[in-house]
């Protein structure tokens, strides 16, 4: 049997002292009349004579220093706090790297369009890039998703991403056949860990011109 008015919530405000005399008064005329209100009535009842007959429990004085001493001395994150405080620079190069390591997957995966770190000099058809005969490529030559002719002379390094060297006819030449064609060193990179070695190092030297300066 169920009570229709729902008067658990005045039961409950009778044993916190909630109720004004005239709201207790309705509640104790209510009881009279209903057997489930007063089985819950009851119910509330023992739990509140139980909870009352609980003895004080007397916490001891030291509990708060007990509790503290057993704690870490210094947790990790505190350490890495500490870390970031007095090693500012490392945590710098180490937010950097990671940065970099980011940008550089996601470029290496997604971006398959030709580039060139140079255009002065250079003939472009499609995908293919010439330096003509008699050309001079002033410093380091970069050049990314292309076939590449050199008949001219690039004055640095060349760095070859995805990209390979072929002659006139379109046939790949071995690099042997154009060290007379580039003063400084010739780097192929067609595989991401060669690609994120080469970006640490242009990040490195990045690092160092900015302190440099």
């Amino acid at each position: 049997m169920t009570c229709k008015q729902n008067m658990s919530t005045a039961i409950h405000q009778y044993f916190d002292r909630e109720l004004s005399y005239e709201e207790e008064m309705q509640l104790k005329h209510h009881l009279m009349d209903c057997p489930a209100c007063q089985n819950q009535f009851q119910e509330l009842k023992k739990v509140h004579e139980s909870l009352s007959s609980i003895q004080e429990v007397e916490v001891p004085s030291d509990l708060k220093e007990n509790i503290m001493s057993q704690l870490p001395k210094d947790s990790k994150p505190k350490k890495f706090t500490k870390l970031i405080r007095h090693h500012p620079f490392i945590t710098a190069a180490a937010i950097f790297l990671v940065v970099l390591f980011t940008s550089s997957l996601t470029q290496y995966h997604n971006n398959d369009l030709l580039y060139l770190s140079q255009q002065d000099g250079v003939i472009t058809d499609g995908n293919v890039v010439i330096i003509p005969e008699g050309e001079t490529i002033e410093g380091d030559f970069i050049v990314r998703n292309a076939e590449v002719i050199i008949n001219g002379y690039i004055e640095g390094n060349l760095t070859l991403i995805n990209s390979q060297i072929i002659n006139e006819d379109g046939i790949q030449n071995p690099l042997t056949q154009i060290y007379s064609h580039v003063s400084g060193e010739i780097n192929e990179i067609d595989r991401y860990v060669s690609w994120i070695f080469f970006k640490l190092q242009s990040g490195y030297d990045q690092i160092k011109t900015l302190l440099s300066d």
